[in-house]
């Protein structure tokens, strides 16, 4: 995980088993109004280790703004909502 998430797909073999960027997308509202992964933890009563895992896998969405990642409000409330309707 170290270099997650600048190094994460960036790679060959990162892209041959799959593991790529998924395409940009636009999330409302700014940068302040996203959460950082400790809010995000935080939240769920979760380790920042889980979070970043439950990113890398494609469970909960996340954007990269510089360095870091961040979780927009309504992807962690429909998370939330999968989570509690058995769809994750």
């Amino acid at each position: 995980m170290a270099g997650f998430p600048p190094s994460f797909g960036d790679t060959l073999g990162d892209r041959l088993a799959g593991r790529h960027r998924p395409p940009l997308r636009a999330v409302g509202g700014g940068r302040r109004d996203l959460l950082l992964v400790s809010e995000v933890a935080a939240r769920l009563a979760l380790s920042d280790a889980t979070v970043y895992r439950m990113i890398e896998r494609g469970a909960l969405p996340a954007v990269i703004i510089g360095r870091s990642l961040r979780v927009s409000p309504a992807d962690l409330e429909a998370f939330i909502e999968r989570s509690r309707n058995g769809d994750l």
